[in-house]
């Protein structure tokens, strides 16, 4: 496997996000693999572990150590970051690199988010473009603020590039500043509302979760936003599919080329907290353009379809409220329901036969899901340029009971 390369993954452990990018790479298609070796660096400990892991990801880790390794690591820490650059036993160094760091934490402040999310990114772009590596791509959610449902956005466009909250701002600072790093061969993936085998932790499995406790409850459930606010998805296999063919483009042109192809002026997130990070105020003053690809599944999925397929998949009786909360009343609202999911979640999961206490899973509400904010990403760049199809075309009832399936074979689903 000489002429493969070597990969490095920062970053999306809990998410499962690096686990399946990991599994494509040396095990995703027929023939051989894709990468010659694989090094995941994340925060977390997996022995004993300090996150959830995938049984998948376990068994493929023990098996292949020959290939795959996981490294825990503070990458706050540059001299830290620098080590993890170390070439594997093969010899030779990594030179596809991927970026899916960042806190997803709704409740930080300003500070934490610089630090775990913003400085983390740029420690690790930093040294891949010191080490003169072929590709870097640059994997991040959409969190953006796309409220209005007649608004679908493609990467040029200026008005999709409006952060919604604190996590926001930083995820979209960190890629403009990784983007002015002279000579780095980035490409960035906005990706929409992740679901699919191997993650725990998504809007998407919430939904999911929730609609088991209402289904157990026998309730009916009330949707207080509008029903065609764009809630654009992708099943996790397809971001791995998409995120390595973005690596393979980078890494065969420069970025002046990718530029021009793909480039994008993405504008300050004006956000006054902006200017008080010294490292974030060269990136806002000059912005160089980015190689961007939105990914979606093309489907454009609404919060109406979203609700009524995992209705459908889950039997729930779904209905529209034209009622419209205020913010006190979300507030409010969300205390009283993840109160009530909490206990009935607790009763399904301990009286299931076998019981599964320790499962990750849960109906957790957070209050921007239940707030309305939205992501709508046209995704028809990708397809031209790459020729990306996804292998799941939507979120639906199929991929819903795929995915309750692949649950109960790592014993986290209650029977």
């Amino acid at each position: 496997m000489a002429h493969q390369p070597n990969v490095l993954i920062f970053g999306a452990l809990n998410f499962g996000t690096a686990c399946i990018l990991a599994q494509y790479l040396l095990q995703g298609t027929p023939g051989e693999p894709l990468a010659a070796y694989v090094r995941i660096v994340d925060k977390y400990s997996i022995n004993p572990p300090t996150t959830y892991v995938s049984k998948d990801f376990l068994k493929l880790i023990n098996e292949r150590k020959d290939v795959l390794e996981y490294r825990q690591a503070n990458l706050i820490n540059p001299d830290v970051v620098s080590q993890c650059f170390t070439p594997p036993p093969n010899g030779r160094p990594f030179t596809h690199i991927f970026d899916i760091t960042g806190s997803y934490s709704l409740t930080t402040i300003h500070e934490i988010q610089i630090m775990h999310t913003f400085k983390i990114s740029l420690n690790i772009a930093r040294e891949a473009a010191q080490r003169g590596v072929k590709a870097y791509v640059r994997v991040s959610p959409s969190f953006y603020d796309h409220k209005d449902p007649k608004e679908k956005f493609v990467e040029s466009d200026p008005k999709g590039w409006k952060p919604l909250d604190v996590r926001g701002v930083w995820f979209h600072e960190a890629l403009r500043a990784i983007g002015a790093i002279p000579a780095l061969p980035l490409v960035a993936l906005r990706h929409g509302h992740i679901y699919g085998q191997g993650i725990v932790r998504s809007e998407c499995t919430s939904a999911i979760v929730f609609g088991k406790v209402y289904n157990k409850a026998n309730r009916t459930l009330t949707l207080y936003l509008p029903g065609e606010l764009r809630k654009n998805t992708i099943h996790l296999y397809d971001l791995a599919v998409a995120a390595w063919k973005s690596a393979e483009w980078i890494a065969s042109i420069t970025r002046q080329a990718a530029n021009a192809i793909a480039g994008v002026q993405i504008p300050s997130s004006g956000d006054p907290e902006v200017v008080k990070a010294p490292e974030a105020l060269p990136s806002s003053a000059l912005s160089a353009p980015i190689p961007i690809f939105n990914v979606v599944d093309g489907a454009d999925t609404t919060h109406h379809v979203l609700s009524n397929e995992v209705g459908s998949a889950l039997g729930v009786v779904i209905e529209s409220s034209p009622i419209r909360l205020t913010d006190e009343q979300y507030n409010e609202r969300i205390e009283d329901l993840n109160g009530y999911l909490y206990g009935q979640w607790l009763e399904i999961i301990t009286t299931s036969n076998p019981p599964v206490p320790d499962t990750p899973l849960s109906p957790y509400v957070t209050v921007q899901e239940l707030k309305e904010h939205g992501c709508a990403l046209d995704g028809s760049k990708i397809r031209q340029v790459l020729s990306f199809t996804p292998r799941y075309p939507k979120f639906g009832q199929d991929s819903i009971k795929e995915y309750v399936e692949w649950c109960k074979t790592q014993g986290i689903w209650p029977q």
